[in-house]
């Protein structure tokens, strides 16, 4: 029991599947169309992120990531220059273009992960009624209006993934 215990430890992985917010759209009963509007939406982003140790030259790497990240030149080369450290996230919220701008860079050690934050189409319009999303505690969770009313159906459930791997990984 216990040889098998640690093969199925060493076969068998599980990953967390974290859910996307739930999208909320309003109907306008006036023009008689089906036509729904979306009114809080989820954006894909980008988390630009470095591993340091990876990073062949961080003076010029910095140098080259400064004007598209909008960002502090002497700021991202402290962080790329820790070569001890396998993670620094550089900066959130990076829109596509600028990520595939700095992807043709062809920069050793500079990644992305994306990330999805909830976006208003209709700014400011219904932001009495539809409340917002911010964090609660240590979580992302709606906050006042329909946000938060409806929380648990539009946060979804969390789930997992298990799956075998081989001795290759």
């Amino acid at each position: 029991d216990k040889y098998r215990q640690q093969a199925q430890n060493q076969h068998l992985s599980e990953q967390e599947l974290l859910p996307s917010r739930g999208e909320i759209y309003i109907h306008d009963y006036q023009t008689g169309e089906e036509t729904l509007y979306p009114v809080a939406v989820n954006k894909k982003f980008y988390l630009a992120m470095a591993v340091p140790n990876l990073v062949k030259n961080p003076k010029i790497t910095a140098k080259l990531l400064a004007p598209i990240l909008e960002m502090d030149e002497q700021i991202i080369f402290e962080r790329l220059a820790k070569k001890d450290d396998i993670y620094e996230p550089l900066k959130h919220k990076v829109d596509e273009a600028k990520k595939v701008e700095i992807e043709t860079l062809a920069l050793a050690g500079i990644q992305f992960e994306e990330e999805l934050f909830r976006y208003y189409p209709e700014s400011e319009s219904l932001s009495q009624v539809l409340g917002f999303v911010g964090y609660q505690d240590d979580e992302l969770a709606g906050r006042y209006g329909v946000e938060a009313y409806w929380e648990k159906e539009l946060a979804g459930e969390k789930g997992s993934f298990v799956f075998e791997r081989d001795a290759l990984g």
